[in-house]
């Protein structure tokens, strides 16, 4: 499994600006692509 430093540094992103309670549907429609591409331990 390869995990992109571009994508964690965008998820970070996602959650800083959740935790600063900014708008979660602007901030779900900018990094949807990079929440979607996440799987959890142990694949599907």
């Amino acid at each position: 499994m390869k995990i992109s430093e571009a994508r964690v540094s965008r998820l970070v992103d996602y959650v800083h600006g959740v935790l600063k309670k900014q708008d979660g549907k602007t901030l779900y429609l900018e990094y949807r692509p990079d929440i979607e591409a996440v799987t959890p331990p142990g694949g599907l």
